[in-house]
């Protein structure tokens, strides 16, 4: 009995001593340097861009290992430019990465805000995370729509696939102390609450769940959808908005060309396109 317990004391041993040889070369003798090259050139392949970093470093979290690029200035293939301070991508805890589905742990943080959650690879990647004090003047106003001009920042949640025609999802966003201008509107109007919450993919482009705007001149909630066309310049919109603005914010909105409106509450439809909308 006694030699079967040391025999069980010295394979005990043994396996502590593997699993801690193990730690040892995840933490130190893995060739980080040679993955964080490929994660980058795959994701230059994926998505047209091109990044640059400054440092890359590894780093063990409570995650397990984790890559870190510092310095971070990734530009889009239309030529626009993201910069962050730091990259984190770690593995993401998932049951995806049993059915052969990549799934990574992303956090991106710098002075427009934070960006953190799951991406997951395979045929439609996506992405399902939180914004955190995102600056809305960071953000290409192509994604936005056409000359559309809006500062502030957001919290939020993105949850996102990138389907065979178009992007698919929801995006949920609370905004403050910003303006919202360009397109028709060649004044920006400040706000103190910006709520959006909308649609992606289906039928159209997007689906205006809820879009509310509160500030000092002007009170509006618009609805709608955002229909389907080869790019978004073209896509028809069908949008209603109902305003409540003040008299000076009136006669500016008539002088725009919004029609003859009426102190009080005022209903808009927006039709045209997303380049060239129509408010009557």
């Amino acid at each position: 009995m006694r030699e079967a317990g040391i025999d069980r004391k010295w394979v005990g041993a043994l396996a502590l001593g593997c699993v801690l040889l193990t730690l040892v070369f995840i933490a130190h003798g893995f060739p980080y340097g040679a993955l964080a090259v490929r994660t980058v050139a795959a994701l230059e392949r994926s998505t047209g861009g091109h990044l640059e970093y400054a440092n890359f470093r590894s780093v063990f979290g409570w995650a397990g290992p984790t890559l870190q690029w510092q310095d971070v200035v990734y530009r889009d293939p239309a030529g626009n430019q993201f910069a962050f301070d730091r990259v984190n991508v770690c593995a993401g805890w998932s049951l995806d990465w049993f059915a052969g589905t990549p799934v990574l742990h992303v956090e991106l943080t710098g002075p427009d805000g934070r960006i953190a959650g799951l991406a997951r690879g395979g045929a439609e990647p996506s992405f399902d995370g939180t914004l955190d004090q995102v600056d809305l003047e960071a953000i290409p106003s192509g994604w936005l729509g056409p000359q559309i001009l809006v500062t502030g920042r957001v919290d939020g949640e993105v949850d996102v696939r990138v389907g065979p025609l178009r992007p698919a999802g929801t995006v949920r966003v609370q905004g403050r102390d910003g303006s919202l201008g360009g397109g028709p509107l060649n004044i920006g109007i400040p706000f103190d609450e910006l709520v959006a919450h909308v649609s992606l993919g289906g039928e159209h482009h997007a689906q205006v769940e809820t879009f509310h705007l509160k500030g000092p001149l002007l009170e509006a909630d618009v609805t709608g959808t955002v229909g389907d066309a080869p790019t978004v310049h073209e896509a028809p919109l069908d949008l209603v908005a109902e305003i409540n603005a003040d008299a000076a914010m009136l006669h500016a909105l008539e002088e725009l060309g919004f029609g003859s409106l009426s102190a009080g509450a005022s209903t808009l439809t927006i039709t045209g396109t997303a380049s060239s909308p129509k408010v009557r």
